[in-house]
């Protein structure tokens, strides 16, 4: 038995005196990410029941925590200046 979708977590430890993040996952898609990442370093491998796990250590500094990206909403005239401007820049 796998573990089920709840149960496939990450979790990041680190405090302001470590220069090191300690990241603990069973999610395929952030394994994948560590894995392909020349900072990370896979420390163990934590797989349970057919399910993927790793911990891996990775500088506290490149650990980021970014929104999701936004549309930035113009007005008409703001969207005519900008057509304007790049219509400037092409010629």
């Amino acid at each position: 038995m796998s573990l089920t979708p709840p149960e496939r977590e990450t979790v990041i430890t680190f405090s302001d005196e470590d220069e090191i993040a300690t990241v603990h996952t069973h999610q395929r898609k952030v394994i994948t990410k560590l894995r392909n990442n020349p900072a990370a370093e896979q420390i163990e491998d934590i797989s349970f029941q057919g399910t993927a796990g790793a911990v891996f250590e990775i500088p506290a500094d490149r650990i980021s925590f970014r929104g999701p990206k936004t549309k930035r909403k113009m007005s008409s005239a703001q969207a005519a200046a900008l057509k304007k401007m790049q219509a400037t820049r092409a010629a």
